[in-house]
């Protein structure tokens, strides 16, 4: 799914650099159809609620002990716990989030704030003791 979205996103930005301004209107409301429809395939949610689901289900221990634990961590960092937990690397995390590398980045600070983590302590390890 990462990898889709990946090559979605690529053929969005080679879309982006075309001058569609050069075709003739027919052409160009094909074209307009066309980059929407990859840019809502991209946006599908029907993908991130099988992958959110199966997640929930392999992770479901973890998961439960994250929340009694950290009652105020949002569904988004309960998702990005799961990704570090799986010892996804920032690419994968930000491929399968849909978010940039510096997104990632951002959010994990959010989340070793949220945890009260002090800077020495390795946040995937922290994860993985849970």
């Amino acid at each position: 799914m990462a990898k889709k979205n990946k090559i979605l996103n690529g053929i969005i930005q080679k879309i982006k650099d075309i001058n569609a301004e050069s075709f003739d209107e027919t052409t160009k409301t094909q074209f307009v159809k066309l980059n929407k429809s990859i840019t809502k395939e991209v946006n599908s949610d029907k993908s991130w609620k099988e992958l959110e689901k199966h997640i929930k289900n392999v992770h479901f221990d973890f998961l439960k002990r994250l929340k009694e634990k950290h009652p105020a961590i949002s569904p988004r960092e309960m998702d990005l716990s799961t990704y570090l937990l799986m010892n996804m690397s920032t690419k994968e995390i930000a491929e399968t989030m849909n978010i940039s590398s510096g997104g990632v980045e951002l959010a994990r600070y959010r989340l070793r704030k949220k945890l009260n983590l002090n800077n020495k302590e390795n946040l995937i390890s922290f994860i993985m003791s849970i």
